[in-house]
């Protein structure tokens, strides 16, 4: 390919938007919500209210709500479904494509509950240009609301949404599904 085609293709992809953006991971958070320990239940990090954390580990979540996430063939699903309903997924029921990218199994205990709750817990990594306080540090928050929801088998997701700049779209922090039975 000549060196002016080349030049036309990268014009032509920046233009168009369909250069992929860079992306970093927010470097540290805090649990907002008192009383609330996070536990990851592999024992690589434990997360504690009030207790400023260091992201223990991010990816990518924009293929977090496909349906049929395949992540061989990441744009296959959007290619063979018709509706929106048919390529996203609720994202309370996400719980399955966020293990498969990289999310943690955690045990979520709060004081002055007895049995803690089980929960899976992603870390999603921002685009470059996100805006906002969400994009500089993760402010987990687990409502009463959210942890009675999470009964009798029940999921419930709690998730906190970082702005992006010259985007109508915004994107993950952070995701929490939990349950009293385990994922």
């Amino acid at each position: 390919m000549s060196l002016v085609k080349r030049i036309c293709l990268i014009t032509l992809l920046t233009i168009t938007g369909c250069a992929a953006p860079t992306l970093r991971t927010i470097p540290t958070g805090n649990i907002a919500t008192p009383g609330i320990r996070i536990d990851d239940a592999g024992g690589g990090f434990s997360l504690i209210s009030g207790r400023e954390f260091k992201t223990p580990f991010s990816t990518d979540c924009k293929y977090i709500l496909l349906n049929d996430l395949d992540l061989n063939q990441e744009y296959r699903p959007l290619l063979f479904k018709t509706t929106l309903e048919e390529k996203y997924i609720n994202i309370r029921d996400a719980y399955n494509n966020a293990l498969a990218i990289g999310g943690h199994k955690v045990i979520v205990n709060r004081d002055g509950i007895s049995t803690p709750l089980y929960g899976i817990l992603i870390f999603c990594q921002v685009e470059n240009f996100a805006t906002g306080p969400a994009s500089r540090s993760n402010l987990i928050q687990i409502p009463d609301q959210y942890i009675n929801e999470a009964s009798n088998g029940a999921v419930s997701v709690v998730y906190e949404l970082v702005e992006r700049a010259n985007n109508n779209r915004d994107g993950y922090g952070w995701i929490l599904w939990l349950s009293d039975k385990p994922f």
